[in-house]
């Protein structure tokens, strides 16, 4: 039976703006003690947005971690205070200019669960409707807003090109509830 390892000490290793790192030393049931280093991180929002054309609303942006321009969905942090839901709706309108009539979870998971708590909330977003006024922005945010077929994005999962987890899981959690049509695996499966 697997149990519960026991905290004999944590203490931080690094404080940054975003992100901090601690080493919490940890006796293992059978009486070992080991040291295990976990990220804490904010949780996290994705959404996937979709227009009134049936088209889903990504963001281009560059990701210094990765120095690479990415293709992904609008996220971000939930802010202290904030419910995942509210995260949503106020990253949606600050990345794209679109506010939601309606907003539903889709997906919650652990983004690193090997070494970090953080979890990220994906929604789906419709009766999509430009803001009257524009959102506060990131002031370290540059993005363009870019709007892809639902076949298409399965496409550019599968060849790498959309590769960020909330995407990811966004794009087919959508798919696995039948919220939006999958003709494109019918016509591989076909083709």
């Amino acid at each position: 039976m697997i149990k519960k390892w026991k905290l004999v000490k944590s203490r931080h290793l690094f404080n940054g703006n975003r992100i901090a790192v601690r080493k919490d030393t940890l006796k293992i049931h059978n009486g070992r003690i080991t040291d295990y280093e976990i990220l804490e991180c904010p949780d996290f929002v994705g959404i996937i947005a979709v227009t009134k054309g049936r088209k889903i609303l990504f963001v281009q942006q560059y990701r210094p971690a990765l120095n690479e321009i990415t293709l992904e969905i609008p996220a971000g942090a939930i802010d202290k205070g904030e419910t995942a839901k509210i995260a949503a709706l106020r990253e949606l309108e600050e990345e794209t200019g679109y506010k939601a009539g309606k907003i539903k979870k889709i997906a919650c998971y652990h983004s690193l669960i090997g070494r970090s708590a953080s979890r990220t909330t994906v929604f789906l977003a419709t009766n999509l409707r430009i803001a009257k006024e524009k959102a506060k922005e990131d002031e370290n945010e540059f993005l363009e807003v870019v709007e892809i077929d639902l076949k298409k994005a399965f496409e550019l999962v599968r060849k790498g090109k959309i590769s960020s987890a909330p995407s990811v899981a966004g794009i087919f959690g959508v798919q696995s509830l039948g919220l939006i049509e999958i003709q494109y695996f019918c016509e591989r499966i076909r083709g």
